[in-house]
């Protein structure tokens, strides 16, 4: 299972308690909850409209990170036990690119008899509290280079925590920028600008807005002035829009001693669970956690 970073972040990481003495070491489970956005109930993914269809829904996050470019190097300077002098190592990061934003997965397809341009049209997030619409991400835009640690949130959040583990490096900034810009680079941004769709074709990609998943709650998603019927001449007859409200969940995981990892667990557990947490002790025998506080 994929390390769940966007949990990380919310529930430290508890190693085992050690008490005195010849005691049994003892885990206490820890808990914690990721806000992710979806569709509202009884919207479509897929929709179709004067020849043109929009397929939106979340992006799946998992297998996106599949992809190897998610993986980039990181340099860290440590010292070896007994060793006198530090050395460096690069180390593979799989960095979580889209915490603390809200990614979806779009494909247009373009049915009708002419060119579909997309420079003509808006896509944007309205916020019903709100009088200026959010536009997404696109990698042209100068401030996700030059002030990357407020526009992309696991910046900070990588940074910090390569920090605390390798005190003595002090590359991570720079490594961080240069991995991140190349994640970008890689990304296919659907942004509704710079892009043609000819008659009978499609194109994929991801849309990216620049806002936490809880901020989205009830909001929606708007496809604007696309342009389904044109003139003889070119000029434009009709257009449509596209809509898609947008609802926030939870999901709720639970730390696993023997892997140190969150795994995915029932709303009810994670309630039972906070009020009252799993104890494992550790079994020298078996040489893993099982559930169970020691005996007395």
């Amino acid at each position: 299972m994929i390390k769940i970073r966007q949990v990380l972040l919310a529930a430290s990481v508890v190693s085992a308690v050690f008490l005195n003495g010849c005691a049994p070491k003892v885990f206490t489970s820890k808990y914690a909850k990721s806000p992710e956005i979806q569709l509202a109930a009884n919207v479509k993914s897929a929709q179709t409209q004067g020849g043109i269809t929009v397929d939106m829904k979340p992006l799946d996050k998992p297998a996106e990170y599949e992809k190897p470019f998610y993986t980039q190097p990181i340099h860290v300077t440590y010292t070896p036990f007994l060793a006198k002098e530090p050395v460096t190592e690069t180390r593979d990061n799989k960095i979580e690119f889209f915490y603390g934003r809200s990614p979806f997965s779009v494909t247009i397809t373009n049915s009708t008899d002419h060119i579909l341009r997309m420079k003509d049209s808006r896509v944007v997030f309205i916020d019903p509290q709100s009088e200026e619409p959010i536009s997404p991400c696109s990698k042209e835009q100068q401030e996700m280079y030059t002030d990357m640690a407020n526009q992309i949130p696991i910046f900070n959040f990588e940074l910090s925590t390569w920090q605390k583990a390798y005190p003595m490096t002090t590359t991570f900034s720079n490594d961080l920028y240069l991995a991140i810009t190349n994640i970008i680079q890689k990304i296919k941004f659907i942004n509704g600008f710079n892009m043609e769709i000819m008659p009978g074709m499609k194109v994929s990609g991801i849309l990216l807005f620049p806002i936490d998943p809880v901020k989205m709650t009830n909001g929606k998603i708007s496809f604007i002035d696309m342009i389904s019927k044109v003139d003889a001449a070119g000029n434009t007859t009709e257009k449509v829009r596209f809509d898609y409200q947008t609802s926030l969940f939870y999901r709720y995981y639970k730390l696993e001693p023997n892997t140190n990892k969150f795994v995915e667990i029932k709303e009810e557990d994670y309630n039972k669970g906070k009020i009252n947490p799993e104890v494992y002790t550790y079994d020298k025998a078996q040489k893993k956690w099982v559930l169970g506080a020691p005996q007395k």
